[in-house]
């Protein structure tokens, strides 16, 4: 699959995530937004958010044709910008299972 289109299937496993978060723990509300905004804007990159609206918590995700099969993200805040630092995971390991822990783990303590 090219990179660029890995977008699009990222957001069918976010959305199951969303609706497993959504039936096992109704406190959380995360909000999945993607954007091509850098891809229009010339840059190789599209961009996933998942963000608990609560607690202000932001999940970015990145995938950059650059470095396809890789999902860079980070773990920060709507009303900051991301740091310079992201981790990564293989996209092919990553699972709506995996999504869920990170959504829970991050937003649900015990300010979420």
């Amino acid at each position: 699959m090219k990179n660029s289109q890995d977008i699009y299937a990222l957001a069918e496993l976010a959305e199951a995530a969303q609706i497993e978060i959504q039936a096992r723990f109704s406190h959380l509300d995360p909000v999945v937004g993607v954007s091509r905004n850098m891809r229009d804007a010339g840059f190789p990159v599209d961009v996933m958010t998942i963000d608990c609206l609560k607690n202000g918590k932001r999940i970015t995700l990145l995938l950059n044709d650059d470095a396809p099969g890789v999902i860079s993200y980070q773990f920060g805040f709507r009303d900051r910008d991301p740091g310079a630092l992201y981790s990564e995971v293989a996209f092919e390991t990553l699972t709506q299972s995996q999504l869920c822990d990170w959504v829970v783990a991050y937003f649900g303590d015990k300010d979420g």
